[in-house]
């Protein structure tokens, strides 16, 4: 298997998944499962406080009466990555008794019991009528060594095999988990990849296209649909390619071909499958294609994720960069689709964009700009008077600008400071959370200066995202908003 780096997600993208986990839609709780497990694939783990609420989440929807097939089977393989035996064991156990006539769902929950209990899981698993033995060795590979399975009679054979095996096995190849020569002694996996990209069963095609665009060691050269003939397929089976395509980071003339073309199908699932692909993707010349495609997409959902990818990409080209700003600004009241803006845009420079437009708009909300206002306070740094500050709209320094405030600042900031202590004990939040606040407030407090203020700021900013993640809080985050607004005006 490859060797992945690890590296830790933003606590502001984890909790606008858990928010789209905990939506209510089927929709979206799948897609941000599909995410999450993806993130995971490629060595993204989460932070230990972000890892816990997000068990819970899954937990959540695993069990929820709303939930289908696809977000029980999701969940599962979510639990896998962030599941804690002595929390999640029980949920696992109960999707194995209570959907045995749901393959998927069985195999994910077979893996996760194998993660959890190691080989001895196969004891409490094996009198489970659909549990059979090629099914219970094609789940535990997902997550158990090889080495401690009995694999001596696991052979799919692709001419003969249901379709429910030869998904398992081409699941087990994305993954890079599967043995080689699983299909066949005399070939490859990855010439039996490509060779069921041809199955007569959509599904398996899709897979096979899955397969070679997961596993490190494959890519769009190694699944056997005939490209000419696209428009032929599934739209399921378009979708994965189109995703191919769009996630494969060499480019061609071939690669660009195929993205035009999913960008104009009639089929919204399969246009849907480019605008995932794309998201972390661009080369240049692909604007020509997004941009049109963005303005003139029909379907919410799939506008929404090509407004990621302009997001994430916006530092590429200024016309992301515009779109994405217009679009943020637009949504002024639009609390959800700002929330989705900032964690497409965590980690970039237009996050700070958006934070500072937001402040901004805040700011005038509340009439803390604009006005012609003079300061004649002095600023007094290291203890050395550096001018005066003449404010109308308009900041003008006639010295050095440190860290250091003046004295009737630091008590207006003293009385903020108070605030915070007194709003954030009245606020839903963890005692961790809250915890850091007061940290941060007493050191700003002992030490009153732009650079411990600032600490503050970041800690509220990261309670103001775990707020808009949970349902039923935004009225609290708009008060620790208003905290984060008054506090950056010293900054």
């Amino acid at each position: 298997m490859a060797d992945r780096r690890r590296r830790m997600l933003n606590s502001f993208q984890a909790g606008y998944l858990k928010s789209e986990i905990e939506s209510g839609s089927v929709v979206r709780s799948k897609q941000a499962l599909q995410q999450l497990c993806k993130m995971f694939r490629t060595g993204v783990a989460l932070q230990q406080e972000d890892r816990i609420s997000m068990e819970i989440a899954i937990l959540g929807v695993l069990s929820s009466s709303a939930s289908d097939e696809k977000i029980r089977r999701w969940a599962l393989s979510a639990l896998t990555y962030v599941g804690r035996k002595e929390v999640s064991r029980n949920a696992v156990l109960r999707a194995i008794s209570d959907y045995p006539d749901e393959p998927q769902v069985l195999a994910a929950a077979i893996a996760t019991l194998f993660k959890f209990d190691g080989s001895a899981a196969q004891k409490v698993i094996s009198h489970h009528g659909a549990c059979t033995a090629e099914m219970i060795a094609l789940s535990a590979l997902q997550t158990t060594d090889p080495k401690q399975l009995d694999l001596s009679h696991l052979k799919v054979n692709i001419e003969t095999a249901e379709p429910v095996p030869l998904k398992l096995a081409l699941l087990l190849v994305g993954l890079d988990r599967s043995p080689e020569h699983i299909f066949d002694p005399r070939h490859s996996n990855a010439e039996i990849v490509r060779i069921l990209g041809t199955h007569h069963e959509p599904i398996v095609s899709q897979y096979s296209v899955w397969a070679a665009a997961e596993n490190p060691h494959l890519g769009a050269s190694n699944i056997g649909i005939d490209l000419k003939e696209l428009d032929g397929q599934e739209p399921n089976v378009r979708s994965y390619v189109y995703r191919l395509f769009a996630e494969e980071s060499a480019l061609s003339s071939q690669r660009h071909e195929i993205i035009v073309q999913g960008s104009k199908d009639s089929d919204n699932e399969a246009r849907l499958g480019l605008a995932i692909g794309l998201r972390d993707s661009f080369y240049d010349g692909l604007e020509g294609v997004t941009v049109d495609w963005f303005h003139e997409e029909d379907d919410h959902d799939i506008g929404a994720h090509v407004l990621d990818h302009i997001i994430a990409q916006a530092e590429k080209v200024p016309t992301y960069e515009k779109i994405a700003l217009e679009h943020y600004e637009f949504a002024a009241g639009d609390l959800k689709k700002r929330f989705r803006m900032e964690a497409s845009a965590a980690g970039t420079k237009i996050y700070g964009d958006f934070k500072r437009k937001s402040i901004e708009q805040e700011a005038g909300l509340f009439g803390l700009i604009g006005g012609s206002v003079t300061n004649n306070n002095s600023f007094i740094n290291n203890g050395t008077m550096q001018g005066a500050v003449s404010q109308s709209g308009q900041a003008v320094n006639h010295g050095q600008m440190q860290a250091a405030l003046t004295h009737g600042q630091i008590q207006e900031a003293w009385k903020l400071l108070d605030g915070v202590v007194t709003e954030i004990d009245s606020v839903p939040l963890s005692n961790e959370i809250k915890g850091e606040v007061r940290q941060a407030v007493g050191h700003a407090k002992g030490q009153t200066d732009k650079e411990t203020l600032g600490t503050v700021v970041g800690v509220l900013e990261k309670a103001e995202s775990g707020l808009k993640a949970v349902s039923g809080m935004a009225d609290h985050a708009i008060k620790v908003g208003t905290l984060i607004l008054g506090l950056s005006a010293f900054l």
